[in-house]
This record gives structure tokens, C-alpha cells and sequence, in this order.
């Protein structure tokens, strides 16, 4: 996530939030994509790579890696895991490099999407356990823990103290929170579809309200290519 969790980037993409109510389901041209993977990315040129080389996390849906547009902005080449690993038990080849470039469906929505085939049998994310709360599962640290073997997931609800409309989500986690590395993972819902990617938050800890980007450009932009989104 960005702000606190991307202070580099902070300045220049400053989320406003606003104190709005924050139970909107979900909008009709949001869904329709059935998440295949989730993946992490990682500076292509680390070898073996560990928890410090994590730059986002992503996911995979429509023969697309999905990514929050924050992610990408600085150019680096770029390799992409899958899901289930181990950093702490791997090999140096792991992973494959991102050769296709990556494309912006919308300018002022903070996805970013590349094309990708990834080897192996990727682990498809969980849903949510019931109506009304998501699942995200990313790369995330946990405060005061900056060690990641692995992924995590996190069940989240609707909060209040960030923007809420018809482009963003305003979530929380109750036992845990989103965190550095988990931007651009992908929120299910109770259905399993994709619904948001993780996009900026203020805090790490549990209760904090985050924004996550509403999957609709990338919807229009998918149908507009003739992708398959259900």
C-alpha cells in the first residue's frame, strides 16, 4: 500500500480522504473476474530474492497480472512469483521475468495490468467467508514483524474515514491490517470475484481504515479489448 506504506511515493500520489460512509456494495460494472493466482513482484535483477526485495503484490485473472499503478511507475524490470512459496526455503531462478509492458486502463485509476503466463499450478486466493466482508491475500508485513516467508490473508469489512465511492473502497481489517507490500493485491468477496485492488493506507494496524481501488476501468477497459470477465 501507499502513503506509510510507500513513502517514497507518498508525495506524489496523496490519497484524500474523506468522511464519508463507507457500506456501498460493490457496483455492477466491477465484477465479473474470477481471480486465477496471486503473485508477488520483485526486482528482476535480485537473486534469490527475499521478504526486503518485495516491491507489491498482484494477482492474476483474464491471462492478466493486475497490480496497483503505483507499483510500476519507476520502469524497473520486474519478476513475477506465484503462489504458494517459501522465500526462506527457494531457489535463485525463482520466478519469472516480466517481459510484456505493462498497460493503464484508466489514467486516474490506480491499476496497472501486464499480460503473463505463469508456470507451474498456481494456488487460486480463498473467498470470503460470508456477505458483507472480503479477503485479500498479499506480501504484506506486519508491524514489527518486516520478515515475509509468506503470503497472508486478511478478512476485511467497510470503515469509515476515507473515501467511499463509486471508484474506491473504504475497508479495515479487524484482527490484522494491509500493510507495506500489500499493494495491488486483489479483495475478494463472498462469491470469490474480484472485486478492488489494495491502494493506500495510513497505518498497519488493525482498524485502520485503507482506500482500495473499485475494479471498474479496468472492466470497461477488458470488455473494450474483448477479454473474458466472468
Amino acid at each position: 500500500m501507499r502513503n506509510l506504506y510507500r513513502p517514497l511515493l507518498a508525495a506524489a500520489l496523496v490519497t484524500v480522504f474523506a468522511a464519508t460512509s463507507c457500506t456501498k456494495a460493490p457496483q455492477d460494472e466491477n465484477r465479473g473476474l474470477r481471480p486465477e493466482a496471486v503473485v508477488l513482484l520483485a526486482y528482476a535483477n535480485t537473486s534469490p530474492i527475499s521478504s526486503a526485495d518485495i516491491l507489491c503484490s498482484g494477482v492474476v485473472a483474464a491471462g492478466l497480472i493486475i497490480t496497483a499503478r503505483h507499483c510500476v511507475r519507476d520502469g524497473q524490470r520486474l519478476r513475477v512469483v506465484a503462489d504458494p512459496v517459501d522465500l526462506c526455503d527457494q531457489t535463485p531462478d525463482m520466478g519469472t521475468p516480466l517481459t510484456s509492458p505493462w498497460q493503464i486502463p484508466n489514467p486516474r485509476a490506480d491499476i496497472a495490468v501486464a499480460r503473463a503466463t505463469l508456470p507451474g499450478s498456481p494456488r487460486p486466493p480463498t473467498a470470503a467467508g460470508a456477505p458483507g466482508t472480503f479477503v485479500v491475500t498479499g506480501w504484506g508485513t506486519r508491524p514489527g514483524h518486516p520478515i515475509r516467508c509468506t503470503s497472508r490473508t486478511i478478512t476485511l469489512k467497510p470503515a469509515s474515514g476515507c473515501g467511499d465511492d463509486d471508484t474506491t473502497l473504504c475497508l479495515t481489517g479487524a484482527q490484522e491490517n494491509t500493510c507495506t507490500g500489500d499493494s495491488g493485491a486483489g479483495v475478494l468477496d463472498h462469491t470469490g470475484e474480484l472485486i478492488a485492488i489494495v491502494t493506500a493506507g495510513n497505518s498497519c494496524h488493525a482498524g485502520a481504515p485503507g482506500t482500495y481501488t473499485r475494479l471498474g476501468p479496468l472492466m470497461t477497459w477488458a470488455r473494450h479489448h474483448g477479454l473474458a470477465t466472468s
